[in-house]
């Protein structure tokens, strides 16, 4: 009707300025009916199918419409989202771009395989950043926070709180299924791997809620990285034979231990069943060493960070194989700090009583001592700079 009504105006009114006005006037109002169009929240279905971005802005007691579909969906969870189904959501859209946000409490309350958040095979999410809880409550098996099974993830953000009472917070099952980066800042309580991982940093808590959970992270194929950071806790299940990482006839390219991996006392920090890891560099230490079980690594790199404060690892029962030892290159062997006079070429080397020295050129020295030569005077420390 306002269209009808503006185009009957340009009809009897045909002055180029009026027309201009009118053109004008009608880009504007579509311009600014598109705009508050994009920007109004829409609701995501709950009985049937969702195929373009939606929000959840209002309680849920029954599951989400499964996305689905090739086009590039932006989703919000702002409300919170309690169901009793096998799935709460299911994802399957095949858009690689889709990012998913929740701030919510999504939680399954069924009793047996039940799940948060379900990516089905084929499934595509791009970012997940989660504020939020994914839960699953139930007391049988088969439960899940978030599942993804033959789909990809390329990026978990968790600075919440990912759990099922009794299973998984987190799990990968199938050879295809794939997560890029996983980044924790809060809690994931159980992670299962027998898909392929491209990285973990933890600074926080990845940790076992039940005796489901072998491992706080079991992996079964492929992580390239698993990076726990200094805050960062990987904490197994307080019983015998439950361990914090445990790699089960999987790969681990690399393991970087600037926290605490534990468990109960009578069991190890990391067994290595049948498994293969590459690097393991450790810098814990002091009264709790990191105690590991099975075949050892290609390589272990200790971290020393003082004289007392040092990577130590201890072995529990039969460990397998030789490895490699070096020290990690972010080690302080200074052993105290002690300031130093730095020297150069042109500079005759005499340092105080009880200071240490540093020698700094660009250029090759060479340091000739002759046979009627005489080094005397105290102890000094000496700093080799980017030495080879």
């Amino acid at each position: 009707m306002f269209l009808d009504l503006i185009l009957f105006k340009m009809k009897k009114f045909k002055s180029p300025q009026f027309l201009n006005l009118i053109t004008s006037l009608l880009i504007f109002v579509l311009s600014f009916a598109l705009m508050h169009s994009e920007a109004m929240s829409v609701e995501c279905k709950t009985s049937s199918n969702n195929t373009s971005s939606c929000d959840v802005t209002t309680a849920k007691t029954q599951a989400i419409g499964k996305f689905t579909g090739s086009s590039a969906l932006t989703v919000n969870f702002q409300a919170d989202v309690t169901a009793s189904a096998n799935i709460v959501i299911n994802v399957d859209a095949t858009k690689a771009s889709n990012i998913f946000t929740n701030t919510a409490t999504i939680t399954n309350t069924q009793t047996s395989n039940g799940k948060a958040l379900y990516i089905n095979k084929g499934g595509k999410i791009n970012v997940l950043q989660n504020s939020g809880t994914f839960l699953a409550t139930g007391t049988g098996t088969g439960n899940t926070g978030i599942h993804i099974y033959n789909g990809t993830l390329n990026t978990l953000q968790n600075s919440g709180t990912i759990r099922a009472t009794n299973g998984w917070g987190l799990r990968l099952q199938g050879a295809t299924s794939t997560v890029g980066a996983i980044q924790n800042s809060t809690s994931i309580y159980g992670l299962l791997n027998s898909g392929t991982i491209t990285s973990i940093e933890n600074s926080a808590n990845i940790l076992s809620s039940s005796t489901v959970n072998t491992g706080a992270i079991t992996n079964q194929y492929k992580i390239t990285l698993i990076k726990n950071k200094a805050t960062g806790n990987i904490t197994g299940y307080d019983a015998y034979n439950y361990y914090g990482i445990y790699n089960d006839n999987g790969t681990i390219t690399t393991i970087e231990n600037y926290g605490t991996i534990s468990t109960n006392a009578s069991s190890p920090d990391i067994y290595n069943r049948n498994g293969t890891i590459g690097t393991l560099i450790n810098s814990q230490g002091g009264s709790d060493a990191l105690i590991y079980k099975g075949s050892a690594p290609t390589n272990y790199e200790i971290v020393i960070s003082d004289s007392t404060n040092y990577g130590k690892l201890k072995g529990l029962g039969v460990v397998i194989d030789t490895m490699n030892f070096s020290i990690n290159e972010d080690s302080d062997l200074s052993f105290g700090g002690n300031d130093y006079t730095e020297y150069d070429s042109t500079t005759t080397l005499n340092p105080a009583v009880g200071t240490a020295y540093f020698i700094n050129s660009d250029q090759a020295i060479t340091v000739v001592v002759d046979s009627s030569s005489t080094v005397t005077g105290p102890n000094h420390n000496l700093f080799i700079d980017d030495a080879d």
